[in-house]
């Protein structure tokens, strides 16, 4: 699925020299808001809000496809003698007084001085450091894909936001040509494996997904592609490091997606991480123990307390999504 940047975003990224001109992104200057009920279909609101942030921080609210955004970062990573491996699953975390042993699913074995675990919802890091703990599916699913902007929504560059009665749409601008759609509705669990439906399955949600007016419906069913992923909740964690290994995004605090802020705290945290380790071990030398719990203990009391209440105003919002009747 394509990834919408806010400001966070491009400012960490700003720090790799000459990366952000790299990547393919597009910017938006606005959010429409549309009710979809058939009583009261119409322009709800428009805000300039991601014109504001860029006034204020220099920064644009940005959408690009992930592929467009993952392999600059692999390949400015690879010309610096960065190894980047896939394919490897973790399995346990065996750590001393010196580093973190890791072994992962394949039988391969890696050391490092320290970890960060930034592998999502689903977290296997989360798992080896503090037990498994369930993932709670919401009973809300999202489908997505990206398709031909339809000619209502050709030169706005602005995000459209869809409401309804038990059904909410998003649609995000790629590029001048390409608009990515998301669709959440009440329905059993599937978990998310970020693979594209077969052609059966993604035909079968354009044929029957609810239509919505403002080219809603255009979108879903000439869609170049189709994806399904399951929407969950985490019980919240009191700590996020143990030892030298810590959590950030998603594998600390994952969060449904109706405040629209969980790629914007991890980029959060990943700016505070890195200043945090520059500030107390300037040196970029293999941290002390001592040292990493001074950098993962600031990390936390600056981070932990902002995204628990983002996490709590998105599960309010869910559970008031969930008491509405479902639309048709």
């Amino acid at each position: 699925m394509p990834h919408s940047l806010q400001h966070a975003g491009p400012a960490v990224l700003a720090r790799i020299p000459r990366l952000l001109e790299h990547i393919d992104s597009y910017a938006v200057d606005e959010i429409h808001f549309y009710s979809v009920l058939p009583e009261d279909a119409g322009l709800l609101g428009v805000t300039d809000h991601p014109r504001c942030l860029r006034a204020a921080h220099g920064f644009e609210h940005v959408s690009v496809q992930r592929p467009l955004l993952h392999a600059p970062l692999v390949e400015y990573a690879a010309r610096l003698g960065v190894p980047v491996k896939f394919g490897h699953k973790l399995a346990r975390l065996e750590q001393d007084a010196g580093g973190v042993t890791m072994g992962f699913a394949n039988a391969a074995a890696e050391t490092a001085s320290f970890v960060v675990g930034c592998d999502g919802l689903h977290s296997n890091t989360r798992g080896c450091l503090f037990g498994e703990s369930p993932a709670d599916y919401t009973g809300l699913s999202q489908w997505g894909g990206i398709s031909p902007t339809p000619d209502f929504w050709k030169g706005k560059r602005a995000i459209a936001d869809l409401l309804g009665d038990g059904t909410h749409m998003i649609a995000v601008p790629m590029s001048d040509r390409l608009t990515m759609w998301a669709v959440s509705q009440r329905e059993p669990e599937s978990k998310e494996e970020w693979r594209v439906l077969d052609a059966a399955a993604a035909d079968h949600f354009k044929q029957h997904s609810p239509y919505t007016p403002y080219c809603a419906g255009e979108l879903v069913r000439s869609s170049l592609k189709v994806i399904r992923y399951g929407l969950y909740n985490r019980p919240a964690l009191p700590t996020w490091h143990r030892g030298r290994a810590v959590l950030v995004g998603d594998a600390a605090h994952p969060t449904n997606p109706h405040v629209g802020m969980g790629a914007s705290h991890a980029w959060a945290d990943i700016a505070l991480l890195a200043d945090l380790l520059a500030t107390h071990n300037p040196g970029a030398f293999p941290p002390s123990t001592d040292t990493l719990a001074t950098v993962f203990g600031a990390l936390e009391r600056e981070r932990l307390p902002r995204t628990a209440e983002s996490v709590a105003r998105a599960r309010a919002r869910r559970a008031a999504h969930r008491g509405r009747r479902r639309g048709v």
